[in-house]
C-alpha cells in the first residue's frame, strides 16, 4: 500500500503477475471456474469484492489529489505547483482531458503523470456526459475541443480569466463576435485566427459535462477515505457479471423474473458462515458438481439422481424437484 501510494506505478506486466498470484491461490494453481473480472465486482452485481491490484493502486493515487487542493501549505506544493504551471494549474483536475493527451507529456514527473492519469479514469466513470453544451465547461485540455488533433492550453488566456464557455458567450446563450469578445477582454492581445479556432473547436464538440452531473473535485475533497470513495467507480471500468450464469438460470426458470441483486447478496446477509457462503455462490455459478456434469467429465458411469435413482441429477432437480 505504501509503495502504490508514493512511488510511480509499476509496469502493466507487474499487474498481471499479480493477480495470477492472486488468481493461482484462490483457485489452488487449477483452472479458474469464474473469472477474475466477475469476482472484483460488488456482492450485489454477483462478485466477491476481491481486490483489483490496479483499481487499488489508482484510488491510493487519488488520495493525493485531496492534499495537493487542501489550502494547508506545505512545501512540497511548490513542486506541484511547478508542474502543473503548464497546464493551468490545479484547474486541471476540473478539465476533460484524457490519458493520452498532450497536457500529460508536458508533466515531467512520473509520479504526478500518474495521479493525472488516475484521476482521469475516475473522471470517466464518476461524471456523466451530454450532447448539450454546457456552459460551466472548460476549455483547456478538454480533449472533446480540439484544435489540429489535440486539447489546448493558452496561458495568457487563462491568465486574463478565460477558462470556460461561458467566456464566449452573451447573456443570451449566443457566441461572442472577436471585437466583442476583445471589448470583454481588452488586456488580451489575441487575434481573429486565434479566436475563431478556439469558438470552432467549442462548437464542434460533440459531448460535454454534464449540468447535472457531481463535480469529482467537490466528491474528493467531502471524503475522509478518498481511496475507499474512489475505489467502487474505478473497479467498475473492469468489472463483469456473471452473465452466463444468469442466462442458465433464467433458461431454467423462464416466468420467473428474478431479482439478482437481491439473490447475489442473499447468504451474505443471512448467514455469518463462510462455508454457506462459499457453497451458495459455487451453486449460484453453476460449480456444484452434480452427477450429470460428474458424467459428462468420465468420472461417473450414471447421470442418474443419488437419492431417487430415477431422474436425471441436475441443480434443479437436486433442489428443487
Amino acid at each position: 500500500t505504501y509503495l502504490f501510494s508514493t512511488f510511480p506505478n509499476p509496469s502493466e506486466d507487474f499487474f498481471h503477475k499479480l493477480r495470477k498470484i492472486i488468481e493461482n491461490f484462490l483457485w489452488n494453481n487449477k483452472p479458474p471456474k469464474i473469472k477474475y473480472s466477475v469476482l472484483i465486482n460488488s456482492i450485489e452485481m454477483g462478485g466477491l469484492k476481491l481486490l483489483d491490484p490496479f483499481s487499488f493502486c489508482n484510488a491510493l493515487k487519488i488520495s493525493w489529489v485531496k492534499r495537493i487542493l487542501e489550502k494547508t501549505p506545505c512545501k512540497w506544493k511548490t513542486l506541484i505547483d511547478d508542474q502543473l504551471s503548464s497546464v493551468g494549474g490545479n484547474i486541471i483536475w476540473k478539465c476533460n482531458y484524457n490519458t493520452k493527451d498532450k497536457c500529460l507529456q508536458k508533466i515531467s514527473n512520473k509520479f504526478l503523470r500518474n495521479v493525472l492519469e488516475a484521476w482521469c479514469l475516475f473522471k470517466s466513470v464518476f461524471s456523466k456526459t451530454s450532447s448539450s453544451m454546457n456552459p460551466r465547461d472548460i476549455i483547456w485540455n478538454n480533449s472533446y475541443m480540439q484544435i489540429a488533433g489535440s486539447s489546448f492550453f493558452y496561458k495568457t488566456w487563462f491568465e486574463e480569466g478565460i477558462f470556460e464557455v461561458s467566456h464566449f458567450l452573451d447573456k443570451g446563450g449566443q457566441f461572442l463576435t472577436f471585437d466583442e469578445f476583445r471589448n470583454n477582454f481588452a488586456k488580451l492581445q489575441c487575434n481573429y485566427l486565434d479566436y475563431y479556432s478556439v469558438l470552432h473547436a467549442i462548437k464542434n464538440a460533440k459531448i460535454f459535462s454534464d449540468r447535472n452531473s457531481n463535480d469529482a473535485v467537490q466528491f474528493v475533497a467531502e471524503k475522509e477515505k478518498v481511496c475507499k470513495a474512489v475505489y467502487p467507480f474505478l473497479v467498475q471500468r473492469s468489472a463483469e457479471s456473471p452473465s452466463k450464469s444468469i442466462s442458465k438460470w433464467e433458461a431454467i426458470f423462464p416466468n420467473r423474473k428474478l431479482n439478482w441483486h437481491s439473490i447475489f447478496s442473499l447468504s451474505f446477509k443471512s448467514t455469518i458462515s463462510t462455508k454457506l457462503q462459499y457453497f451458495q455462490y459455487k451453486f449460484l455459478n453453476h460449480i456444484v458438481y452434480t452427477n450429470t456434469k460428474l458424467f459428462k467429465m468420465k468420472i461417473l458411469e450414471t447421470t442418474l439422481c443419488s437419492f431417487c435413482k430415477y431422474n436425471e441429477e441436475t441443480l434443479s432437480h437436486l433442489f428443487w424437484e
